[in-house]
């Protein structure tokens, strides 16, 4: 979003976006059966627009008795994204334990293993697509006069399937 941010930061950001790793069509299928966001319509998912390390964009069109296509972006979470995290996390909930075991003064000035917590927090609600569509509505609400932002058109969290559509 260069209407956003300096060009030199998206600029940096899209060569991290262009190195990420994808999932297959077929586990973006499988979490979109899964999360049954498409019961009463037809879904064609579209190729691959961007991945990054949480999820990938697909391109789509829904197609429903009121509509004869809609194109819409869908965010799919990559399918090990919550089993990568929590083994991440348990790593550095680890390394906080072991730093305040063998460093007590250490967690007398710093609670490292409160700080893992904290983060551990943060990066469980990234990875929410309902959460995502909450905080797009929000975005969009404050978003100054002629600057947009995509409009949210649903969100799912199915065990280790998450879509967000807009």
């Amino acid at each position: 979003r260069p209407d956003l941010f300096p060009r030199s930061a998206c600029d940096r950001l899209a060569t991290l976006q262009r190195k990420a790793r994808t999932h297959s069509r077929a586990e973006s299928l499988k979490s979109l059966e899964a999360t049954g966001c498409f019961a009463e319509e037809k879904m064609e998912l579209l190729e691959v627009a961007g991945s990054g390390v949480v999820a990938q964009v697909h391109r789509g069109l829904i197609i429903s008795k009121a509509t004869t296509g809609r194109e819409v972006a869908l965010k799919i979470v990559h399918p090990d994204a919550r089993r990568r995290l929590r083994g991440d996390l348990d790593a550095l909930r680890f390394a906080a334990d072991a730093a305040s075991y063998f460093a007590p003064s250490v967690a007398t000035w710093y609670d490292p293993r409160g700080a893992v917590e904290e983060f551990a927090a943060m990066m469980t609600a990234s990875i929410s697509m309902e959460r995502e569509c909450a905080n797009l509505a929000i975005v969009r609400r404050n978003l100054p006069d002629g600057v947009t932002a995509p409009e949210p058109l649903f969100a799912k969290d199915q065990g280790d399937h998450s879509v967000l559509a807009e």
